[in-house]
Order: structure tokens, then C-alpha cells, then sequence
């Protein structure tokens, strides 16, 4: 190694140099000017690791920060167009059904609904309703062979719509072999004369919430033919005509032919002519208590229960029907 030639001005401008670089005033002998360059050495070291950190965050920012709008606009148009489509074919279906409906109902002014349903096969997956049903005149073969089991108030409810048959003059047929096994309210009141086959062949049906009837229907004619499932039905009106036969219907409940078990007071907010008080009780929408009063008349009329019914009924309520001049048969 070359000898170093040194003077004091050597010394002052290194002990200059380690004083401006670490920060730390103080006098430097020669022999501790080595461990204050180590000093400054190492100083430089970490500002340079903090400088290079700096520089390298932001490259490393600004590059991830690009590939993070580029990786996110892919991500989003994914998604996007996904949504998009599940929105884009909810809607088309929406179109589509309102369509259908539009027409099949004439926007919800369609009063003829003879055979409108007849044959629908599939009609459990498509028979939504946009409009209130409300025929008027004949609804025959309505719900002919209609295939699927469905109950008539959960549609209403569901679709938030009505069904009012209160301006049907002929049922015949309506539910003729089908698997509807519940149904709302069924009125009658426009019906005059023969009443025929209105659940004729209802071969799932189990439940009538309420039936209306009237005395100017003078014959029941095969009204619950072929049915035998049913299971409930709640009477409102005056049964007054021939040939009411219920027979064949040996699973109908004791309330369908009696009435529903009600309180006193419940009772005196229902139409009289269809409760009836027996030792104090009282009892709503059953067969029994809709029979017109023929007592103190020549008249009589026979209503056809069956001996499974018959057998479900005490004498004492049977005589019920028979005070008012009915024969149970």
C-alpha cells in the first residue's frame, strides 16, 4: 500500500465530512475517524434501503395498481354480464307471461271462461293468473282434465287475485277428472233450476272451503258423482232440492254433515239458517242445518248421506233433518 501523506486539514475535512453525514457534533481523535466512516457507511446503507423502499413502493404501486384495474374491469364485466343476463331473462320470462296472460284474459275484462283451461297438462308450472277470475253464464268443461294438483286459494293467494263464480249459471263439468284437490269459496247463487255435475268427477278434490247455495235450485243433479275423496266442505244457504246424494262419500267429516263446533257468540255473527243449537251447542256450515224447513207442510224431501254418514250422526241429531220434514236416506 502508497504511503498517505496527512496534515491537519486531512483530518478537519474528514471529521467534516462524518460530523455532516451522521449528524453528530463532536471532535474526532485520528484513531476514531475509521469507526466514524463504518458510521457513515452504515448510514448511507439504510437511507439508501429507505430511499430504494420509497422508489420501489410507488414503481410497485402504480404497475399493481394498473394490473388491479385491469384484473377488477375483468372480474366486473364477469359479473356484470352475468347479473345482466339473470336480470335480462327474468325479465324476457316477465314479458312473456304477461303476454300470455294479457291475452288469455283479455287484460282481466274475459267474462267467458267455458273450456279456458281445459286439458292443461302442465298446468301446475304455468297457471299463474295475472287477473281476477270472475265468469259469468256457463263455465262448462272449465278446468276439464286439468292435470295438475293444485289448491284453487293458494293460486289466489299467491297471484293475489280472486275467483268469483257468484255470476255462473252452469257448472256442469267444471272440475270433470281433475287434480285440483282444494277449492275456495263456490257460489251459487245465480243458479236456478237443476244444478248438475258441478264436482262431478273431481277426482282429487278433498276440500270445499264453502259452498253457497240457494232454495231456487231445485235439483241436485249428480253434483258429487265420482268424487269420493272429499273430505270437507262447509255449507252456506238453504239446500232445498231433490236429489242431493253424498253416498259415496264415506271419508267426508262429521263437521261437513253437523256443522263446525262454535261458541255462542261466535254463532250469532253467522247466517241462522246454517247453524243449528243442540243441547246448547252450536254448529256452523254442516249439511244437516242448510236442510230447508218443510215441517208444518205436505212437502218432503229426501237427502241421500249413506250409511257410512249415517252412522256418524246420533239420533238425536239426525233428528234434526227429520223435524223439518227430510227423509235420510
Amino acid at each position: 500500500m502508497a504511503d498517505i501523506i496527512t496534515n491537519d486539514q486531512y483530518y478537519k475535512d474528514i471529521a467534516d465530512a462524518i460530523r455532516n453525514n451522521t449528524g453528530v457534533v463532536q471532535d474526532y481523535l485520528p484513531e476514531e475517524m475509521a469507526s466514524g466512516i463504518d458510521t457513515v457507511f452504515a448510514q448511507g446503507l439504510v437511507d439508501g434501503e429507505s430511499v430504494g423502499f420509497d422508489r420501489g413502493y410507488s414503481n410497485g404501486y402504480d404497475e399493481g395498481f394498473v394490473d388491479g384495474i385491469d384484473s377488477g374491469y375483468s372480474d366486473g364485466l364477469s359479473q356484470g354480464y352475468d347479473e345482466g343476463f339473470v336480470d335480462g331473462e327474468e325479465l324476457g320470462q316477465q314479458l312473456q307471461y304477461d303476454q300470455f296472460w294479457d291475452i288469455l284474459q283479455n287484460n282481466g275484462k274475459r267474462t267467458d271462461y267455458e273450456r279456458a283451461f281445459c286439458n292443461w297438462q302442465t298446468a301446475g308450472a304455468i297457471f299463474k293468473p295475472k287477473y281476477n277470475i270472475k265468469p259469468t253464464g256457463s263455465i262448462l268443461q272449465m278446468f276439464y282434465k286439468f292435470r295438475t294438483y293444485i289448491s284453487f286459494p293458494d293460486i289466489c293467494k299467491s297471484q293475489g287475485i280472486e275467483m268469483d263464480f257468484s255470476q255462473v249459471t252452469n257448472f256442469q263439468d267444471w272440475l270433470y277428472n281433475t287434480a285440483v284437490y282444494r277449492v275456495g269459496v263456490i257460489d251459487c247463487s245465480s243458479v236456478t233450476g237443476t244444478l248438475t255435475y258441478i264436482f262431478n268427477n273431481a277426482s282429487s278434490l278433498k276440500f270445499i272451503d264453502k259452498w253457497i247455495v240457494h232454495e231456487g235450485i231445485t235439483t241436485y243433479n249428480n253434483c258429487f258423482a265420482n268424487s269420493a275423496l272429499l273430505e270437507s266442505i262447509v255449507i252456506e244457504g238453504v239446500i232445498a232440492g231433490t236429489g242431493f246424494n253424498i253416498s259415496g262419500h264415506t271419508k267426508l267429516t262429521r263437521e261437513s254433515l253437523l256443522g263446525i263446533p262454535l261458541t255462542k257468540e261466535e254463532a250469532a255473527d253467522l247466517p241462522s239458517t246454517n247453524v243449528v243449537e243442540l243441547n246448547g251447542n252450536y254448529y256452523y256450515g254442516g249439511i244437516i242445518p242448510a236442510l230447508k224447513d218443510y215441517s208444518g207442510t205436505s212437502t218432503t224431501k229426501t237427502i241421500t248421506l249413506g250409511a257410512t254418514n249415517l252412522a256418524k250422526l246420533s239420533d238425536t241429531e239426525k233428528a234434526i233433518a227429520t223435524d223439518k220434514g227430510w227423509t235420510l236416506a
